[in-house]
C-alpha cells in the first residue's frame, strides 16, 4: 500500500480530499489512520482508520465509503495528536515530518474495530481533559454518526457509569453505552470505539429494564445528570 501525502481521496461516489498526514501507532509499529483534509464535498479534515482504505496508488487512495459516510467520520483536531520525537526513525522511503502519533492511547483506540470487553467498574471517571458529557451532544461511532446523548448515567458523587444515546435509525431506540466504549469527548461531540454496526448490536434501555420489571434502572447504575 503506497501511501502518499497530498494524494487525492476518493469515496466510492466521488473524491473527499486528500491525504494530510498520517497517523503512526508506535506500539504497533504501523500506520492505523491517515487525515483526509477537507474537499469540496467534505467541509472538516478527518480521520480516516487504515481498515477504511481499499488500495492506495502514488496517484490516488480509494477509500470504502460514501461521501456522505466519509463526511461523518471523527473530526481531526490537532490536540489529539503530536509530533514524533525525533529520535524516532521513520518506515524507509518516507520522512518523520509525513507523520503524527497520538497524545492518548485513547485515540488509537476509536480507530480499532473493538473486541468485546466488559464493562468498566463503576468508580471509573471519563479519560483526563475530556470535556462534560450533556444531553444533546452528537455521537459518532467509527465510521459515522449513531445518535445522540440523552442521558448520563451517574453515581451519586457524579462519576460517570455509562450514556443513554437516542439512535439515530428509526424506529429510534434508546441505548445504553457503557463509559468502557467512549474513546473521546470533545466539544464537536462523543467518539466511540466501536463501528455503527456495534452500536447496533447494544440492547435497547427499555428492553433491559423489561426484563428487569422495573421502570428505573438498577441502583448501581445512578441517576441520570442533568
Amino acid at each position: 500500500m503506497e501511501l502518499r501525502l497530498e494524494a487525492p481521496i476518493y469515496a466510492e461516489d466521488g473524491p473527499v480530499g486528500y491525504v494530510g498526514r498520517l497517523i503512526y501507532d508506535p506500539e504497533r509499529g504501523k500506520v492505523v489512520a491517515l487525515v483526509g483534509v477537507a474537499g469540496r464535498l467534505v467541509p472538516r479534515d478527518v480521520v480516516i482508520p487504515i481498515d477504511r482504505v481499499r488500495r492506495a496508488h502514488h496517484d490516488r487512495v480509494e477509500v470504502v465509503g460514501t461521501v456522505e459516510e466519509i463526511a461523518a467520520l471523527p473530526p481531526f483536531s490537532m490536540e489529539q495528536y503530536t509530533a514524533p520525537p525525533e529520535e524516532w526513525i521513520p518506515p524507509p522511503d518516507t520522512v518523520a515530518s509525513q507523520f503524527l502519533f497520538p497524545a492518548s492511547p485513547y485515540v488509537i483506540e476509536a480507530l480499532i474495530l473493538p473486541s468485546t470487553q466488559p464493562d468498566l467498574p463503576p468508580d471509573k471517571n471519563l479519560p483526563p481533559g475530556d470535556v462534560d458529557l450533556a444531553p444533546d451532544m452528537p455521537v459518532f461511532a467509527i465510521d459515522g454518526r449513531v445518535g445522540a446523548v440523552q442521558e448520563v448515567i451517574t453515581r451519586e458523587e457524579g462519576r460517570v457509569l455509562a450514556i443513554v444515546v437516542w439512535d439515530d435509525l428509526p424506529p429510534g431506540r434508546r441505548v445504553r453505552v457503557p463509559l468502557n466504549r467512549v474513546a473521546v469527548v470533545e466539544a464537536a461531540g462523543v467518539f466511540l470505539d466501536m463501528s455503527r454496526a456495534a452500536f447496533e448490536q447494544l440492547a435497547d434501555v427499555e428492553d433491559e429494564r423489561a426484563k428487569l420489571g422495573k421502570d428505573e434502572p438498577p441502583e448501581d447504575e445512578g441517576q441520570p445528570r442533568t
